[in-house]
C-alpha cells in the first residue's frame, strides 16, 4: 500500500527557554478502493461442446400427440460478469418432432431439424472449488433445415415445413453443473409460442475447454 508523507510543524514557545521549532512527520496511508458488489471471475469466458437427447413433442390441441425422440448437438459459450451472475449461450443443430396415434390410420410421425440460437441469464452457485450449479432462463430461435410428416396407410409423405413455418421460438430455463471446470450437466425445458408449438425435455452433458 502507497504512503503519503505529511509534514505538520509545532511551534513550541516557553517562558523560560525557547527551544526551537519541532517538525513532526504524520504517515497517512491511501484509502483501500471500495468494491461494489462481487469481483469479476478470474476466467470469465468458457468456449464448449454440447450434445444430448431431445424429448419433444408439440401443444396441438388434440388428442394422441404423444413426445418423439431426437438430439442435438454444438457448441456452447458462457460468460460470467461476476462470479454469480453471467449469460449462457449455444449454436446447435437439433432435432424436433412428435408423434401422433388417435388417427384411423397408422400412427402419424413428424420429425424436423433445426439451427439453434438460445440466449439464457445464467445465476452460478459454487458450493465447492470442484462443483458449480447453474440456474438458467432466457429466449430461443430456431430456423427449420428440413423435415417430414410420415404416415404407412394410406401412405403421408409430406414436407414439415409446409406444415409449418421455419422460423421457431419461445422460451426455455433449466439447471446444470459443471464439475472440476470442465465435464457439463444439464436439463432444460423449451416452451416454443411460434407456429409450431414445441414442447422440449433436453438432457444435456458437455465439455468446457
Amino acid at each position: 500500500r502507497n504512503h503519503i508523507p505529511v509534514e505538520i510543524t509545532f511551534m513550541d514557545y516557553g517562558i523560560e527557554s525557547l527551544e526551537s521549532n519541532r517538525v513532526y512527520k504524520l504517515v497517512l496511508a491511501e484509502p483501500a478502493p471500495v468494491i461494489i458488489g462481487r469481483q469479476r471471475p478470474e476466467h470469465p469466458f468458457a468456449l464448449g461442446i454440447r450434445g444430448g437427447v431431445n424429448f419433444t413433442e408439440v401443444g396441438l390441441d388434440e388428442k394422441g400427440i404423444k413426445m418423439n425422440t431426437g438430439f442435438h448437438l454444438g457448441l456452447s459459450a458462457d460468460y460470467r460478469f461476476t462470479e454469480s451472475f453471467g449469460v449462457s449461450t449455444a449454436l446447435l443443430f437439433t432435432m424436433k418432432g412428435y408423434k401422433q396415434s388417435n388417427l384411423d390410420v397408422t400412427d402419424l410421425t413428424a420429425t424436423a431439424s433445426f439451427l439453434e440460437l438460445p440466449v439464457m441469464a445464467a445465476v452460478h452457485i459454487q458450493p465447492s472449488n470442484y462443483i458449480r450449479l447453474q440456474l438458467m432462463a432466457g429466449p430461443y430461435v430456431a430456423y427449420g433445415l428440413g423435415g417430414k410428416v410420415k404416415s404407412d396407410h394410406p401412405h403421408t409423405d409430406l414436407d414439415f415445413f409446409n406444415v409449418y413455418e421455419k422460423l421457431e421460438y419461445g422460451i426455455q430455463g433449466g439447471a446444470g453443473m459443471l464439475l472440476a471446470n470442465h465435464y457439463f450437466i444439464s436439463a432444460t425445458y423449451q416452451y416454443g409460442v411460434g407456429d409450431y408449438k414445441n414442447r422440449n425435455i433436453a438432457i444435456s452433458i458437455g465439455y468446457n475447454f
